[in-house]
């Protein structure tokens, strides 16, 4: 259910320049195989409108992985998640290491499920870098969960991440969310939360110029039924 999977030690791969569009799941999925992918790389690449079948899905989802840079992508209009780095849910130190989450364009996400934000993080992963990605427009679906939805989510364990330049607004829920985590278990640089750029100061993450062509003539994609509902009265959801 995802466009494409590096898996099973899937090491010094190159994603650079796709366009992925109308997903029953999500666009990336880097590990989850019995070895640990290494030093791979996803960058330049339009990843919109997944999650369509798979509610779940995200648009680049990275478990144990080490060394892998998710970079310069644009990356909208999911059911849950954009992107997520980690999967361990304590703070006991795994492969999972040195990963970079940069200068991304992440928005409208969220519009179904609850208890994710444009990025995930879970578990502690030594050496994890959070920069310049520009998140807004969080949504929270009629029929989602009493989970909030957040810019960041710094899930169980996350600790030690480098959180440097990013900007985030528009979100259903705070900006930054810490569960089983803590604000000062990471390092905090020039970030812009709740801010939106000032008029024509655009997103802090583009497409480089040799790619900028991958966001014309995208097709028009419906929504999923479960999208077009609305929650029946007194069934508490929120």
């Amino acid at each position: 259910a995802y466009a494409l999977e590096l898996r099973d030690g899937s090491s010094d791969n190159e994603v650079i320049g796709n366009r992925m569009v109308d997903l029953g799941g999500g666009g990336v999925r880097v590990g989850g195989g019995e070895g640990v992918p290494r030093r791979n790389v996803v960058a330049d690449n339009v990843i919109s409108d997944g999650g369509l079948d798979h509610f779940s899905a995200l648009g680049v989802w990275a478990g144990i992985t080490d060394a892998t840079v998710i970079q310069g992508n644009v990356i909208r209009r999911f059911g849950y998640t954009g992107v997520s780095v980690g999967w361990r849910w304590d703070a006991t130190p795994t492969a999972c290491r040195a990963n970079v989450v940069a200068h991304n364009h992440i928005h409208h996400v969220m519009l179904d499920l609850a208890d994710g934000g444009g990025i995930y993080t879970l578990g502690f992963q030594p050496d994890p870098v959070l920069r310049g990605n520009h998140i807004h427009d969080v949504a929270r679906g009629a029929l989602a969960g009493r989970a909030p939805n957040n810019g960041i989510f710094f899930d169980q364990g996350s600790k030690g991440v480098l959180v440097e330049g990013n900007r985030i607004h528009e979100t259903a829920g705070e900006p930054v969310r810490f569960h089983q985590s803590k604000k000062d278990w990471h390092t905090w640089r020039d970030n812009h939360l709740g801010m939106p750029p000032a008029p024509g100061e655009g997103p802090a993450a583009v497409l480089r110029p040799e790619w900028a062509h991958l966001e014309d003539g995208l097709p028009e994609v419906p929504a999923p039924p479960l999208r077009r509902m609305r929650a029946p009265s007194g069934s508490g959801a929120r």
